[in-house]
């Protein structure tokens, strides 16, 4: 080494040239890592975006599965009410009912005299009976000589179709004249 080699303004240039290599080193190391940091933001702010949609879809759902359970208490209010009318209702009704009980002894009597009512009535049904049996018969005869009827009504119909088609035929050559 000689001594400009050892000079001030030589060791100098030296170590700022050695120190002008680390900072380029460090450089290309800063952007590599720039460049990792600027791709790992970016994909953290795709994910945070889809993130975002998921949570606000997902809201949305909730919030529309509440409405529809809001509706339906909604519902269960109403017919927890309409119960609570008719359980109003019915217990007037028992409470009339027990008021009417109370009569109830002399209404016995009035059955007993109502159970000889039944005997007249069951021997009138009897006689009854016997004339719907009569009236059934009668009606089953009438609903033979109807048949009977509705088959002459079909001949006759068919006779006249006959007739009908006979005078066409002999018609025909009378519109084969001129007119």
């Amino acid at each position: 080494m000689t001594e400009s080699d050892l000079s001030p303004a030589t060791l100098i240039a030296r170590h700022m040239e050695q120190f002008r290599d680390k900072m380029d080193a460090n450089n290309r190391v800063s952007r590599a890592i720039a460049a990792k940091t600027k791709r790992i933001a970016k994909w953290s702010a795709v994910l945070l975006a889809l993130m975002a949609v998921a949570i606000v879809v997902e809201i949305a759902t909730m919030r529309s599965e509440l409405m529809a359970m809001i509706d339906s208490l909604v519902a269960i209010y109403g017919d927890f009410q309409s119960m609570s009318e008719n359980v109003d209702a019915m217990t007037a009704q028992v409470q009339s009912i027990g008021a009417e009980v109370h009569g109830l002894p002399s209404v016995a009597t009035d059955l007993k005299t109502i159970n000889g009512d039944m005997g007249t009535m069951r021997a009138a049904v009897g006689s009854m009976t016997r004339d719907v049996t009569t009236m059934t018969t009668a009606t089953s005869t009438l609903k033979v000589n109807t048949a009977e009827m509705a088959n002459h009504f079909t001949t006759v119909e068919r006779s006249v179709g006959y007739m009908d088609y006979n005078v066409y035929q002999m018609m025909r050559p009378m519109s084969l004249l001129p007119r």
